[in-house]
């Protein structure tokens, strides 16, 4: 093989491991980076990492009275889904909340809580909008129970 051919195969495998490379960044790091909890949460039982902002048109609350009957939140921001996996496992427990299970279904995160008559599943995956890629966080939490269970904070849900 002559040298300019031999340039070009190199130059093109280069290629292909930069775009490769970038094709994964958002998915894993070799070491998850360690996100800080955004303070105040919008909810203040349920962290998010910073830099993290509320999607309205996708989250709502209802309840009766003080009564939580279902949180459901949509936040965006950046970061890699390894990392955002870790910040819950890490923060989820320091707000009283014990994990149940953690599950990976088709690239996205799965992770079930529950506290004090109450369950949480935070799920997580990865957006694209026309402006590269997202990280996508949904909190959903329900009373376990059909009585009457625990009671919202007393300050609003929804800044």
């Amino acid at each position: 093989m002559d040298d300019p051919q031999r340039r070009w195969l190199v130059g093109l495998a280069g290629l292909a491991a930069v775009w490769a490379a970038g094709c994964n960044s958002n998915r894993t790091s070799a070491t998850p980076q360690q996100l800080r909890p955004l303070v105040p949460s919008y909810v203040p039982e349920i962290p998010l990492p910073m830099g993290f902002q509320k999607d309205p048109a996708r989250s709502d609350d209802y309840a009766t009275g003080r009564r939580r009957l279902l949180l459901r939140h949509t936040y965006v921001g950046e970061g890699d889904l390894d990392s955002v996996r870790k910040f819950y496992q890490d923060y989820m427990p320091l707000n009283g909340w014990t994990k149940n299970r953690d599950v990976d279904e088709f690239g996205d995160v799965r992770m079930f809580f529950e506290r004090q008559g109450e369950t949480a599943e935070v799920q997580v995956r990865e957006r694209s909008s026309g402006f590269g890629k997202k990280i996508e966080v949904r909190v959903i939490v329900m009373p376990t129970e059909p009585g009457p269970g625990i009671e919202a904070p007393k300050k609003e849900l929804v800044p």
